[in-house]
C-alpha cells in the first residue's frame, strides 16, 4: 500500500522529531515545545478549493503559498 498524504505529513513533522530523539520537545504544538510553524495562504491557487489540506500540502505546495514562518516561537 502507498503512504497516504496525512501519514507523510505526520512523518515529516512529529515522526522526524521522534526519530532524532526530540519527540518530547519538537514536531508538535504543545506547551514547552519549540514552535516552528509555516503559515500558508489558503487563498493561494495551491489550496483553492480546499478539499484535502494534507494532500494539498504534501503533493501541491511548492512554496508559493508560504505567507510567513515562526522559528522557535518567534
Amino acid at each position: 500500500a502507498w503512504l497516504g498524504s496525512a501519514d507523510a505529513l505526520t512523518l515529516a513533522t512529529a515522526g522526524g522529531a521522534r526519530l532524532l530523539g526530540f519527540g518530547d520537545r519538537l514536531g508538535r504544538l504543545a506547551p514547552g515545545c519549540h514552535a516552528d510553524i509555516v503559515f500558508l495562504d489558503l487563498g493561494h491557487l495551491n489550496f483553492v478549493p480546499l478539499n484535502d489540506p494534507a494532500n494539498q500540502i504534501v503533493n501541491g505546495e511548492d512554496g508559493g503559498a508560504v505567507d510567513s514562518v515562526m522559528i522557535g516561537g518567534r
